[in-house]
């Protein structure tokens, strides 16, 4: 993308708002303004409908059930609640908590936070020069002990795209639960969470063309009733994130998913095609890349 005279190539870190998703947020910055909470008038009850559809739209992009997708800030909350939700609610005597080498720091500090305050011990997964999980070291680090893993499925700095579907049947093997950051991914993948039998995902909207400032986490709804939640208040979003949501932001967001699963093939065909050009005339110029 040019902007004057920069070329803008640092989508892995954000994203330009589409036009069709700027569209569809228009009407709920004005005309449908209410508190999507305060249901008792009609413009609030319009807000709730435009969250609950924005909320649809985004579980059948994922291929969730009703009322599993919970609307967050972004991936960086999503993956907070996701771990701070599993120790606070953990009722076993499971102290580690797994995760990748390369994870994003919002899961790698995160780890390492809740797990120092409360008694947990974090152990880092190793990968091969790839980026791949090193699946060896993987199981081995598997045990009874295990209460959570977190692999990411794109990484956010080399593209590399994970197995999760795999290493989520690993470690529900050994008892464990599983989350995936999954913000790089609906560009890349496509995100199916009952073939993946992920437990929690995280997704954010400014990584597919979205506004920045909201994202989700999908949590399996037999697992909502275990887990905390990670934000209190009003009780809002089936008790499990309070707080107000902002109505543009959730129709955005659910607008770029749509466009981002309606528009996969063309797009990934185009990213393939200009990552080969790119190739080739760095070949062209001599200049090593390898």
């Amino acid at each position: 993308m040019q902007t004057g005279s920069s070329i803008y190539l640092d989508y892995q870190a954000t994203t330009p708002i589409e036009p069709r998703v700027v569209s569809a947020m228009a009407p709920y910055n004005h005309e449908i303004f209410a508190n999507p909470h305060s249901t008792a008038h009609v413009l609030g009850q319009q807000s709730a409908a435009a969250v609950e559809a924005a909320r649809s739209t985004i579980e059948k992009c994922i291929n969730a059930s009703s009322e599993e997708v919970i609307f967050t800030s972004g991936a960086t909350e999503s993956n907070n609640q996701a771990i701070a939700s599993v120790i606070f609610g953990n009722t076993t005597d499971r102290r580690d908590i797994l995760i990748s080498a390369i994870e994003h720091k919002c899961i790698k500090n995160a780890a390492h936070f809740y797990a120092a305050k409360l008694g947990y011990k974090v152990k880092e997964i190793p990968v091969h020069s790839s980026g791949l999980i090193d699946v060896d070291a993987y199981q081995s680090l598997l045990s009874d002990q295990t209460l959570l893993v977190c692999i990411m499925a794109v990484n956010n700095e080399i593209g590399t795209i994970q197995d999760v579907k795999t290493f989520a049947e690993m470690a529900h093997q050994s008892g464990a639960l599983f989350h995936c950051d999954a913000a790089q991914a609906p560009e890349a993948i496509d995100i199916d969470v009952k073939d993946w039998n992920v437990d929690m995902l995280s997704l954010s909207a400014h990584k597919v063309y979205g506004p920045k400032g909201i994202g989700a986490i999908y949590i399996k709804n037999d697992l909502q009733a275990e887990l905390p939640p990670f934000i209190q208040g009003g009780g809002q979003q089936f008790g499990m994130r309070s707080g107000t949501l902002a109505t543009p932001l959730c129709v955005g967001f659910a607008e770029a998913m749509r466009i981002t699963k309606q528009e996969a093939k063309t797009h990934r065909e185009q990213l393939t095609h200009l990552k080969r050009l790119f190739l080739q005339q760095l070949e062209a110029t001599h200049i090593p890349f390898k």
